[in-house]
């Protein structure tokens, strides 16, 4: 089975790409025995973009990468994720709008356990948390909707590097070479 192991960045990819012994054929993507390692890009649309160029050819597309608990979970946890859905400030929508959204940017069912709601910019701040989810990251939607649309099965880990507030960005700094380890053993384990 081949897939399509996508990270946001090279700092969440290090250990892999390592631990695999994959080699670099070209920008950001890199092959190993099983299949490739893609470095798509922060951002929702970049990774939508990076995963439907290099989704030819794989079974299967995994994505793993730093998300922000919006519940409690403890740092450094990596949960499975289910319900992916794209973050809209819906309380400022009319009925159409709302009903354009739920068309255009449907949720995604992966099967985990856990809700991620993805988000056009970082959230490190009380005023922009959303709510009715487990985490937010910044590309789990943009890859679950082109693994759906090129009819590819897609499975999604993300392991908490903070909690959406103030601060989060020195707890990532502080731990993501921790965290490239730790999910590096996650894709070996499955």
């Amino acid at each position: 089975m081949e897939r399509l192991v996508v990270f946001a960045l090279d700092h969440e990819a290090a250990e892999t790409i390592r631990i695999l012994k994959a080699e670099k054929i070209g920008v950001g993507l890199f092959a190993f025995n099983g299949g490739k390692i893609l470095i798509s890009g922060l951002g929702i649309h970049v990774a939508q973009s990076a995963v439907s160029d290099h989704i030819h050819g794989c079974d299967e597309v995994w994505n793993l990468g730093l998300a922000g608990a919006l519940v409690d979970i403890p740092l450094g946890t990596i949960v499975e994720i289910g319900l992916v859905t794209k973050y809209v400030a819906a309380e400022n929508l009319d009925a159409h709008a709302l009903g354009l959204v739920n068309e255009h940017l449907p949720p995604f069912d992966l099967g985990g356990k856990y809700n991620l709601m993805t988000s056009d910019f970082p959230i490190h701040s009380k005023e922009h948390r959303p709510e009715g989810c487990h985490l937010v990251d910044m590309e789990g939607y943009g890859i679950a909707f082109a693994a759906d649309h090129f009819g590819k099965k897609c499975r999604m880990w993300k392991i908490v590097s903070d909690f959406a507030s103030p601060g989060g960005v020195e707890l990532i700094k502080k731990h993501r070479a921790h965290y490239s380890k730790l999910l590096a053993e996650k894709v070996l384990e499955s």
